[in-house]
């Protein structure tokens, strides 16, 4: 339905995913969701360098410290303990990263 297509689109173009809500009753089906949406991830092609939403040159790609994902990370956090969150930060630092170096 148009509900779901409007889903995949903002799919298609997020950088990282975040499940939230891995807690308590939940949490199972936090964790499914995180699932399903990892292996969504796998299907898509994303262009040699997409992370930060710009193109790399082939000195980049020669640059193996400026490796981005190859899918979209998917987290899976809980707002309400904390689980998950260091890894989220981690990644949001690491984005910030790559969109704003030379890679």
């Amino acid at each position: 339905d148009e509900l779901q297509g409007s889903k995949k689109g903002i799919v298609e173009v997020a950088d990282v995913l975040v499940v939230n809500k891995a807690d308590g009753e939940t949490q199972t089906l936090a964790r499914q969701t995180a699932s399903e949406y990892k292996k969504a991830m796998g299907l898509l092609r994303k262009p040699s360098g997409w992370w930060g939403g710009r193109q790399r040159s082939e000195e980049d790609e020669k640059d193996s410290t400026c490796e981005a994902p190859a899918t979209p990370p998917v987290l899976l956090v809980s707002a309400k303990t904390g689980f998950g969150i260091p890894d989220l930060w981690n990644t949001i630092v690491n984005y910030q990263l790559y969109a704003h170096s030379s890679c």
